[in-house]
């Protein structure tokens, strides 16, 4: 606090207050300041344990969801499930999944 105002004594105004007063409002205000960024620091790090517990709960559904994806993948005929793998895992549009398996657009 006494740095900043040794360095920047301009931002003191005598005409608004005594040098006691501002010394008080500045140190409240970094005090402040200070009790928001560890909250806000607190904060960040229960939310990335809550996110990190998450991610081991959400495995689970995720494996289940991709084998029930896989297996109905698995009975579609040939020409739609490679239709499927090209856009979506290989993010083809369908022009060029269309280009890729010899077909006509929109079939």
């Amino acid at each position: 606090m006494f740095t900043s105002l040794w360095t920047q004594p301009d931002r003191f105004d005598p005409d608004r207050g005594s040098l006691r007063a501002y010394v008080g409002v500045m140190t409240h205000r970094r005090s402040v300041d200070a009790i928001r960024r560890s909250s806000s620091r607190q904060r960040r790090e229960e939310t990335s344990l809550l996110l990190a517990a998450g991610v081991q709960e959400d495995t689970a559904d995720a494996t289940a969801i991709s084998e029930s994806v896989r297996a109905a993948l698995a009975q579609l005929p040939d020409d739609q499930r490679r239709a499927i793998e090209l856009a979506f895992w290989q993010g083809m549009t369908h022009r060029e999944i269309a280009r890729a398996l010899g077909i006509p657009e929109g079939r």
